[in-house]
């Protein structure tokens, strides 16, 4: 290591003492100096950072295999039902948004069942959802509502 530059050992100690900031990331603390180094350093500087680099980059997909042999079908299952969740609440919210409409335009109950199950065309919507924006507009239940009045 005698034709190491002082940066390099420097930076090689730090790896040794907090190799978990020299994890994948651009944002790292230690990027650039890394840059810099395997950019102007000599072949010694540069074999070294890359050792060193190498055992802490080869620990952390040892530790993310594992990871995701050990939690990875738990997490995916936890992640499919948090968007199916937001999709429900997006249904929700279209459903109050189309009665808050409806409630403006001073539509009964009666009028608003019908309005959920038949386009103003005579199509009915698929069964057992509510209809979105698109589709009250696509079958002209938004104009039917507006012209009610």
């Amino acid at each position: 290591m005698t034709d190491v530059h002082p940066v390099v050992k420097l930076l090689l100690a730090r790896m040794e003492s907090h190799p978990e900031e020299f994890k994948r990331s651009l944002d790292s603390r230690w990027y650039d100096t890394i840059n810099e180094i395997t950019s102007w350093g000599n072949e010694a500087d540069k074999t070294a950072v890359n050792e060193k680099l190498r055992d802490i980059r080869l620990q952390e997909a040892h530790e993310d295999m594992m990871d995701e042999l050990c939690n990875g079908d738990e997490r995916r299952r936890k992640e499919e039902e948090e968007r199916e969740y937001e999709q429900q609440l997006i249904q929700q919210m279209r459903k109050q948004q189309y009665q808050q409409m409806a409630q403006q335009q001073g539509l009964t109950t009666a009028q608003e069942q019908y309005a959920n199950s038949v386009g103003s065309f005579g199509k009915p919507l698929t069964a057992g959802r509510h209809p979105t924006m698109a589709d009250m507009e696509n079958n002209g239940v938004m104009n039917a509502l507006r012209n009610m009045k």
